[in-house]
């Protein structure tokens, strides 16, 4: 029997027999491979997406799927799930690699699963096994070129069912990230973003302050007095916007008496 032991990182299977081959993992966060030529990067599933996004941005990728929080891992993120706002046109993280490597529990062979080989049963259903399948050694990853800067439009709604068939009708449009914000039954945000020049005539919005505002009250006091605006954000700040808020959003939904939502598509 392979078993994980990962310090610090928790593993929801547990094997109390004795007569076990321990793999230590902790050391499986690794970056492998940059491939510039077809946009891939061959990753351990140890890599979180602070050390993915800090390695591909500097020649000015990033994963098709990456999401905002920096801590959360590759491995992770393929075995459970992981979505973020390119996600309406790339789907969950995991559709997004295309190889996976394994080592299988019953027969210690190497095992490389793709969308349309022998093994894509395992590929195709990876997603949610949370590690019950095999044992996640690799991923392959599709980049694809970004700006440094990230222009977003607010769109504020007060009738939920009209901001929803708002929402629908971005898709195919040309953008790259696409969320809303649930603020209450008489207010819904939606978020658009396209990968951009630095424009003089936008707020360019800082996350990265220790005094900067969480972003889901950025974007709530932007649109506490306009249904329709504009700023930008760094690449970095945007694609971590959530991570130092995340924490005290329902703490926030509590004390406001707010029915926080955010929407993925």
């Amino acid at each position: 029997i392979l078993k994980f032991n990962r310090r610090s990182i928790s593993y929801t299977m547990v094997d109390k027999s004795k007569n076990n081959n321990m793999i230590d993992m902790t050391k499986f966060n690794n970056i492998l491979h940059i491939d510039f030529i077809n946009q891939e990067i061959l990753v351990e599933p140890g890599v979180t997406m602070e050390k993915l996004f800090n390695e591909t941005s500097k020649y000015n990728m990033v994963p098709l799927i990456l999401p905002e929080f920096k801590f959360l891992t590759v491995g992770g993120l393929i075995q459970g799930t992981g979505l973020e706002s390119s996600s309406f046109k790339y789907g969950q993280f995991n559709d997004v690699c295309s190889e996976l490597h394994f080592v299988s529990e019953y027969t210690d062979d190497i095992i490389i699963a793709k969308k349309d080989n022998a093994y894509s049963d395992l590929y195709n259903g990876v997603s949610g096994s949370l590690g019950g399948l095999a044992i996640l050694t690799a991923a392959k990853i599709k980049l694809r070129t970004i700006s440094k800067y990230i222009t977003l439009t607010y769109y504020k709604y007060t009738n939920l069912e009209e901001g929803l068939q708002k929402l629908e009708s971005f898709y195919g449009d040309d953008i790259d990230f696409l969320e809303s914000i649930v603020y209450s039954k008489t207010k819904m945000v939606i978020i658009t973003g396209k990968s951009d020049v630095l424009k003089s005539n936008l707020n360019l919005t800082s996350m990265s302050s220790w005094n900067s505002e969480w972003y889901y009250e950025h974007v709530d006091n932007v649109t506490n007095n306009e249904i329709y605006y504009q700023d930008q954000f760094t690449r970095n700040d945007y694609v971590f916007r959530y991570d130092n808020g995340a924490f005290w959003m329902g703490k926030y939904a509590t004390i406001k008496g707010y029915n926080l939502s955010l929407i993925h598509i």
